[in-house]
């Protein structure tokens, strides 16, 4: 789980998981790289269950790096 989207000339990319969310990983990171004047958007197709039994730290958080390495934190 996990990777990195953004190579040149490309415009989209899909991020997907397991059906089976007992296959999810712990701990799955993505990196979309795009350069300084392009924006990023995330769609969610689907619902996403973040209270599911025995894990209350699922979460989401999106970061804007630059590049000089400075992260903020945009939303959780």
């Amino acid at each position: 789980c996990g990777g990195t989207l953004g190579q040149p000339g490309q415009h989209y990319g899909t991020v997907t998981l397991p059906e089976n969310p007992a296959r999810i990983p712990a701990s799955c990171t993505w990196s979309i790289a795009v350069a300084e004047d392009r924006n990023v958007t995330l769609i969610f197709l689907s619902d996403i269950e973040m209270d599911s039994a025995g894990c209350e730290a699922e979460r989401i958080d999106v970061y804007d790096v630059s590049a000089d390495s400075q992260s903020t934190l945009v939303q959780t």
